[in-house]
């Protein structure tokens, strides 16, 4: 009896050890090879005076979304193009959200930066004082206009100018440029230091409740940047962050009173003017998630070789750029990729801050 119990431990002995040799001749395992590390954080610069790039960004900070799809983010906030700029090239972000103008200055300057996305569509204006008598873009002859130097509205209002025969100068026959950061917009009008602005949204419902008067309008576009070097090395982290920015922009699309109330409180402004916004985004307007739309389109880019193109010959910038080489729309492919296999995450979202 108890050899049978002994013969029996044995065969069960070796049952485990033959299971066990199956298991590792499947997933083999070398004791020098280290742990997977964690994929790298991507440190994303956003704007805080730029609608509705604000309501995105906040949608992915107070929900869960990035960590639901595997993006490590940490968010820094500049108050518009030139500042986020500066930190980019400083090697302080990984990431940018910018539009036209501001993305054209930082892929002239480093060759390490490459557009991944589309941010969003948005609406450009000049705006003039109140009782100033300004109607057109030619009446601004003489007067001055404040504009961001270097920022999203800079090169807009000095191609209007120029299109209207009107020249940068003091005296009569020219325009006084001044360079005002959007955040001064409304008291520079109001104390007359200038008699017109070039900006985008929300300083310009802003303006437009204080009675200034659109004298001009364009769309333009906003772009999401990325480090080239980080996508090479690190493609998962830009793939997992483009999948983040499509669940944001379908949160936004479906919580807009949640997130402009968001984008507010960021923004420091009435939450009631920012309900009422001139939004020109189509992907505010889906009802299904897979209409949600980031890649960069042809008619996009040859928008923005427009601008780079007057920006060259304003010298703004100092070489000229071929647009679509910078665009690298591989990484938004390999996400559409697994999310057709993977599905959203959708239901999964929950709101960590408030």
């Amino acid at each position: 009896m108890k050899n049978r119990k002994q013969i029996a431990i044995a065969l069960a002995g070796l049952v485990v050890i033959f299971s066990l040799f199956l298991v590792l001749r499947r997933t083999p395992f070398r004791a020098d090879e280290p742990p997977r590390p964690d994929p790298p954080v991507v440190r994303v610069g956003w704007q805080t005076v730029w609608a509705t790039q604000g309501q995105i960004i906040q949608s992915m900070m107070r929900t869960n979304i990035p960590d639901l799809y595997g993006a490590r983010t940490i968010f820094s906030a500049y108050q518009y193009g030139p500042p986020l700029n500066e930190a980019a090239l400083g090697d302080e972000l990984d990431c940018t959200n910018s539009g036209i103008v501001p993305t054209i200055n930082l892929i002239s300057k480093s060759e390490d930066w490459i557009i991944v996305g589309r941010q969003v569509d948005f609406l450009v204006a000049i705006v003039a004082r109140k009782d100033a008598g300004i109607k057109t873009v030619g009446d601004l002859r003489g007067k001055r206009i404040g504009v961001p130097l270097a920022g999203g509205s800079h090169p807009y209002a000095l191609s209007r100018l120029h299109d209207n025969g009107l020249s940068e100068g003091t005296g009569p026959e020219n325009v006084e440029v001044i360079n005002l950061a959007p955040t001064e917009h409304a008291l520079a009008l109001e104390q007359g230091v200038v008699d017109a602005v070039a900006v985008w949204e929300p300083t310009i419902t802003l303006l437009l409740d204080k009675g200034c008067t659109i004298i001009d309008e364009d769309h333009y576009v906003g772009f999401i940047t990325v480090r080239k070097s980080l996508a090479e090395t690190n493609p998962e982290a830009i793939v997992a962050l483009l999948k983040s920015y499509i669940e944001a922009n379908y949160f936004v699309a479906t919580h807009r009173d949640l997130t402009d109330k968001w984008f507010a409180e960021a923004a420091h402004m009435n939450p009631t003017l920012v309900k009422r916004l001139q939004v020109v985004e189509p992907n505010l307007k889906v009802s299904e998630i897979n209409q949600i739309q980031i890649a960069v389109d042809q008619n996009r880019v040859a928008k923005t070789q427009q601008v780079a193109d007057v920006m060259y010959q304003l010298k703004l910038i100092k070489r000229p750029l071929k647009i679509n080489e910078r665009v690298d729309q591989s990484y938004l492919d390999r996400a559409l990729r697994e999310l057709s296999q993977t599905g959203f995450k959708t239901q999964q979202i929950s709101i960590t801050t408030n």
